[in-house]
């Protein structure tokens, strides 16, 4: 597993104070160059509520497909963001969302090159697996009966996002942060 630190002032300082840096920090290889939005991002929407009917949880689904997408397009250094909803009406569907259709959602925003294909990419990855191991798949499934029913629409909205990324691509790789300031990569989830 390789980390990198989440700006070159960072790294620099580390490599001249290492004694006051964390163990992950002294660890790191080198550092990625996060992508912070100017401006309103366009989302997708993901259902939530029927997405975890399907499956246990969602981030494996994109760190693979992600790796997958750097690994064929190493040049392209992009930033994804994530907010969580704790209920939004749009594009419910499928069973569990109530009489009037409210449902748990994440809006997923990307800011940098290819931003609307890794966008695409993200979805096709949520609704239908493409660019997700299959052991992955199988790994993270609840209820194969539920998969029809899993909703992620894009384009949805634009929002600002005022939190850290919550996956990165850049150098060929997919990372995801570990502990403040440090990222990590795993060669797995380049591998189909």
């Amino acid at each position: 597993m390789e980390r990198r630190l989440a700006s070159q002032q960072l790294y620099d300082l580390v490599q001249r104070r290492a004694s006051f840096a964390t163990e992950a920090q002294r660890e790191a290889t080198g550092w990625i160059s996060i992508r912070r939005p100017k401006a309103d991002v366009l989302t997708a929407e993901l259902d939530e509520d029927s997405f975890f009917l399907a499956f246990d949880e969602w981030g494996s689904l994109v760190e693979h497909c992600l790796g997958q997408y750097a690994q064929a397009r190493a040049d392209v250094v992009a930033s994804v963001y994530t907010y969580r909803l704790a209920r939004s009406a749009n594009h419910s569907n499928g069973e569990g969302h109530g009489e009037r259709g409210w449902h748990s959602a994440c809006f997923i925003g990307v800011v940098g090159r290819d931003s609307g294909r890794i966008l695409d990419t993200i979805a096709l990855a949520l609704t239908s697996q493409v660019g997700v191991p299959k052991a992955v798949v199988e790994a993270r499934l609840k209820d194969q009966t539920k998969l029809r029913q899993i909703s992620c629409r894009n384009p949805s909205e634009y929002i600002r996002f005022d939190v850290e990324p919550s996956w990165h691509v850049e150098d060929g790789r997919c990372w995801a942060p570990q502990g403040e300031d440090v990222w990590f990569t795993k060669e797995s989830w380049g591998k189909g």
